[in-house]
């Protein structure tokens, strides 16, 4: 009896103290998605520059220790997800490939923009053959060709798979389903560059990417006019040619024309999707984790 008393006599104390905890972590919550919000819809807005400190790392933790991230999952899924991501970092511990170093040609005569990139303008481009699977170094049996080359204009790239059974993305994240993807950086000390994919049905997707040594990545809406693209369905699978102006890159956006002996970083990328959403991802060279490890593009010397 004395035993029940007590327990009567704490919940009547503590009863206070839970009303609060509970209103307070309400605000809490409340507050945290208030902030989520302000950041989606700072774009243009006069709050922008302050909006983005709502992701800065520091912020990410005061918003977690008071609003737990029940969205990441359980704490078993949590452990999971970070034990790969220690494994993916053991992968590169072994990795000896350093990105290649190789010459751009110069274009002599401008191509056809057809989606066939099979024309003589074509003859003294860099050719790639064949793919490599990403994270790995054997070059796989996957039938593939890409091309590259630039002139004081422009610079030229196109890309032809053997695919029996393309499968289209569903909407405009062009990179959920069969595309090729191009990364382009001329200008390293700035982490800024271009990320370009382009779908089989014509469909394309351009982002200007800016990061930090300290953040992931950052997207803005990049709509460059001088991008022309034409893609090819056959019996085999696609091809994709397309252009893109320098001055519309950057490091280029003044108008200063490429040089001989200029150094583009780049990296092409295959998404190879199947009917059950498995996806493959290729490369031409090979190329650790994802387009956006732009410390394993290639090194382009313009010729």
């Amino acid at each position: 009896m004395k035993r029940i008393q007590f327990i009567n006599i704490l919940a009547i104390i503590s009863a206070p103290y839970l009303v609060g905890c509970y209103s307070s972590c309400n605000q809490d919550h409340e507050r945290d998605q208030r902030l989520i919000e302000y950041y989606r819809q700072s774009s243009g807005k006069p709050f922008q520059w302050k909006a983005k400190e709502v992701i800065y790392d520091y912020n990410q933790v005061r918003r977690a220790i008071l609003v737990p991230r029940t969205q990441e999952g359980s704490k078993e899924q949590i452990r999971q997800n970070l034990i790969k991501l220690e494994n993916e970092i053991k992968i590169a511990m072994q990795w000896s490939n350093k990105p290649p170093v190789l010459k751009l040609p110069y274009a002599r005569q401008v191509p056809v923009i057809d989606g066939c990139a099979n024309e003589e303008s074509w003859s003294k481009a860099l050719v790639f053959r064949g793919s490599y699977e990403l994270n790995k170094t054997k070059k796989t049996d996957v039938k593939s060709v890409w091309k590259l080359m630039y002139d004081n204009k422009y610079l030229y790239f196109s890309a032809t798979f053997e695919d029996k059974n393309i499968v289209a993305a569903k909407d405009h994240r062009l990179y959920m389903g069969d595309s090729l993807e191009l990364f382009i950086m001329p200008e390293i000390r700035y982490h800024t560059y271009v990320e370009l994919v382009f779908a089989p049905d014509g469909r394309r997707y351009t982002q200007w990417v800016s990061q930090s040594l300290r953040s992931r990545f950052e997207l803005s809406e990049y709509a460059p006019e001088s991008l022309l693209v034409s893609s090819k369905r056959n019996k085999d699978g696609y091809s994709i040619e397309g252009k893109i102006g320098f001055w519309e890159l950057p490091a280029y956006l003044r108008g200063n024309r490429p040089k001989s002996g200029e150094v583009l970083r780049l990296m092409l990328i295959r998404i190879d999707k199947d009917s059950s959403s498995n996806e493959t991802s290729f490369t031409p060279v090979p190329f650790l984790y994802s387009g956006h490890n732009f410390f394993g593009y290639m090194f382009l010397v313009l010729g």
